[in-house]
């Protein structure tokens, strides 16, 4: 009858433990996605237009001002130097004549998505020579408001939440 009662009891303790470690998120935490409302949208969208439309008029400093790095550790800081230094070289070799918006995806507070094509140079009728990049920014949301860096092909991925 004792060995009853101690089953009993540790029963409830694995049934009470189980339920308070499900791995169910709460409820009353919303996600990253049900947290941005129409003007994140559009605060990002104006701040990248505004940096492709630096670009455009050959204001490479001014738009290099504009964008922000992501360390490792999510720290956002500005751009370094030799980062900088290295996009200037990229739009000084692939000038902006035109861009275009391709996609925009928010998935995290700092992995985010807004792909453009841009045109380097204008093409005559019949030349098949490519004459446009992809180029991405990657939003981030501080405290303070949105921040832009530029999304490089490596990467890495900090919070890829799809929530």
């Amino acid at each position: 009858m004792k060995n009853l009662g101690y089953i009993l009891i540790l029963s409830l303790f694995l049934v009470f433990a189980h339920s308070c470690g499900s791995g169910s998120r709460d409820a009353s935490v919303p996600s990253f996605k049900e947290t941005l409302t129409k003007e994140d949208t559009v605060a990002v969208l104006q701040r990248c237009d505004s940096c492709m439309q630096a670009l455009k008029a050959g204001e490479l400093d001014m738009a290099l001002g504009m964008l922000s790095l992501l360390q490792d550790d999510g720290k956002v800081t500005p751009l370094t130097k030799s980062k900088a230094d290295q996009l200037k070289k990229m739009f000084k070799l692939f000038p902006v004549l035109a861009y275009q918006i391709d996609s925009y995806t928010f998935y995290s507070y700092e992995v985010n998505e807004v792909k453009y094509t841009i045109e380097f140079f204008e093409k005559k009728a019949g030349d098949p020579t490519p004459n446009t990049i992809g180029f991405m920014f990657n939003p981030i949301k501080c405290k303070d408001g949105w921040r832009l860096a530029v999304k490089d092909a490596g990467q890495k991925l900090l919070d890829k939440s799809t929530d």
